[in-house]
């Protein structure tokens, strides 16, 4: 093989490696108490944004082998405006749009 060949599978060989330490290092990060708690506040916020009423986790699973989260959520609104939505709770499952294949 000759020198640039061997320059290109070595850098080739690198990347792929890479890849597997990020990929790793993410599936632990995401099974830490942080990333959990990290995610928990997200979801609030963007549901007290969308709803316009105040929100409360009452469980929370988040499965990071298949990237969903799936809560329960309770609604309840706020003096400063009526809620945009009203349940008694709601289940949803989230996957981030930009990993879907």
């Amino acid at each position: 093989m000759s020198r640039p060949g061997k320059i290109i599978l070595s850098i080739a060989i690198g990347l792929v490696a890479l890849v597997a330490i990020v990929v790793t290092a993410a599936f632990v990060v995401a099974r830490t108490a942080w990333f959990q708690n990290f995610a928990k506040e997200k979801i609030i916020a963007a549901t007290e944004d969308a709803t316009g009423g105040r929100v409360e986790i009452g469980s929370f699973h988040f499965d990071p082998a298949r990237l969903r989260a799936v809560a329960i959520l309770w609604f309840t609104a706020t003096n400063r405006r009526e809620p945009r939505l009203t349940c008694a709770h709601a289940a949803p499952k989230w996957r981030p749009g930009f990993l879907r294949l």
